[in-house]
């Protein structure tokens, strides 16, 4: 907790010295320093994904079933051939069967996965994606187009989320120089 409050005041005085007409910008500015700081923009950005990945999990299962019912009619249709008395009856059958396979077709056909960036069609998923996309996240550094997703996602404009950058790295500037000074005063003392 400790560590947490010499990291507010470490980013929020300086902030609210450059900013001080501004204070949306230095609690932004803040925000993103301890989201950041603390790892907390990587959790709410793979979380997001998780709760996409979810709906989309539904809409496949959705997908899926509707292909199921799409070949079973088919299929049933085949048995109403004994049905077929004369030409008439023959083309209304055979177009019907036409119609049905070519909706089983298109059903199937639009079963698609995105995992992480990548679309998939349902029979071409590439196991290694999901390696990439959700064991390997954590070891990745966050990189600042997932940020800006992750501020998408929460619902920031991209014209707020860009007039909040150049104070977010002035912050960051300001935050890494005290950081290196306090730092350089710690080791400095510790030597006496």
């Amino acid at each position: 907790m400790k560590k947490f409050l010499i990291l507010l005041v470490v980013i929020f005085i300086p902030c609210m010295m450059i900013h001080g007409q501004a204070p949306m910008l230095v609690i932004d500015t803040t925000l993103n320093a301890l989201m950041t700081a603390l790892g907390i923009d990587q959790v709410i950005a793979f979380g997001q994904m998780l709760a996409d990945n979810i709906t989309q999990i539904s809409n496949t299962v959705q997908l899926i079933e509707t292909t199921k019912n799409n070949f079973e009619l088919a299929m049933k249709n085949w048995e109403t051939a004994v049905d077929i008395r004369n030409w008439d009856d023959f083309m209304d059958w055979y177009n019907r069967q036409l119609y049905l396979e070519r909706k089983a077709n298109e059903a199937y056909d639009n079963i698609n996965v995105t995992i992480g960036k990548k679309k998939y069609h349902i029979s071409q998923i590439e196991p290694s994606a999901f390696d990439e996309t959700y064991l390997q996240y954590w070891e990745n550094e966050f990189t600042e187009e997932q940020r800006r997703e992750m501020w998408m996602g929460l619902g920031l404009t991209p014209a707020n989320y860009a007039y909040v950058q150049p104070y977010r790295k002035r912050a960051s500037e300001i935050t890494s120089t005290r950081l290196s000074t306090s730092h350089h005063f710690s080791v400095v003392s510790s030597r006496n």
